[in-house]
């Protein structure tokens, strides 16, 4: 039903209401308006099959079918939520599979030529990729999260972080606040690693602060974040028995503390 060939006249079948004097427009939207950008080329058809699948079943739960109060039975968006569930695990399978992809795509969001325009679009990718990844198990959780800090992801968001286009801004923040909240020790491991070889101005934790401070957001909804995102780095609690608890907060001290005095 959801296939390339009977989509859209799935989709066309419900743009009729009897309750509206005319149909609405869904197919011309998804064929017209819904532009699909690329942050790098997706060379892999089913992966690229799967993705425009996707987002058209989201469509199609979120602005085609009626409110859920509408519906007798919840089963057939139940189905609906697996099946878009399922399709986003694949995707995030295929995307981690595609080993070059992601090694060009941290490649080019550490390369000081890329455009700042450029560079937001490979950040809104990787946050989006991040979501989807949300719906992995713990264990293909825990991979995607290595694959990730292995490739590079937290010298990245140095960068992201400190440019001023607020959609990078904020997707970096995302991007950062999901990695904490999972593997704080992550963050912590290698922030250790930058003592003594870093220029503090450059270290994560202090280029969080500086964001943190800075703000302009009216409701300091990025602020709001990166505050919760340095408070599970401090919480002694959430540091692993393994490690020498004292290490990060001398760390902490040594290094960030002043930027908050």
């Amino acid at each position: 039903m959801f296939a390339e060939d009977t989509i859209f006249d799935v989709v066309g079948c419900l743009e009729y209401d009897p309750s509206l004097p005319s149909p609405k427009k869904h197919r011309q939207y998804l064929r017209q308006m819904a532009k699909f950008r690329e942050a790098l080329p997706i060379k892999n058809q089913n992966l690229l099959a799967k993705i425009h699948q996707t987002y058209r079943v989201q469509y199609i739960q979120d602005i085609v079918l009626p409110t859920p109060s509408v519906f007798v039975e919840d089963n057939m968006l139940n189905t609906l939520s697996s099946f878009i569930y399922f399709n986003k695990v694949e995707i995030v399978t295929l995307i981690q599979e595609d080993e070059k992809f992601l090694v060009e795509l941290f490649a080019m969001l550490t390369d000081p030529k890329t455009l700042a325009v450029k560079r937001r679009d490979l950040i809104l990718f990787l946050k989006e990729f991040n979501n989807f990844a949300q719906n992995l198990q713990p264990q293909g959780k825990d991979t995607f999260y290595k694959t990730l800090t292995t490739l590079g992801v937290l010298p990245a968001l140095e960068i992201t972080l400190a440019m001023t286009d607020q959609k990078t801004k904020a997707a970096s923040i995302d991007i950062l606040t999901s990695i904490v909240e999972y593997s704080s020790s992550t963050v912590r491991d290698y922030t250790l690693q930058q003592d003594n070889t870093t220029d503090p101005k450059k270290m994560l934790v202090n280029i969080a602060l500086v964001q943190m401070l800075s703000d302009s957001e009216p409701e300091l909804g990025g602020a709001v974040q990166l505050m919760g995102v340095i408070r599970i780095l401090l919480d002694p609690e959430n540091m692993l028995a393994s490690v020498n608890k004292s290490d990060f907060l001398n760390f902490f001290y040594k290094h960030s503390i002043k930027i908050l005095v």
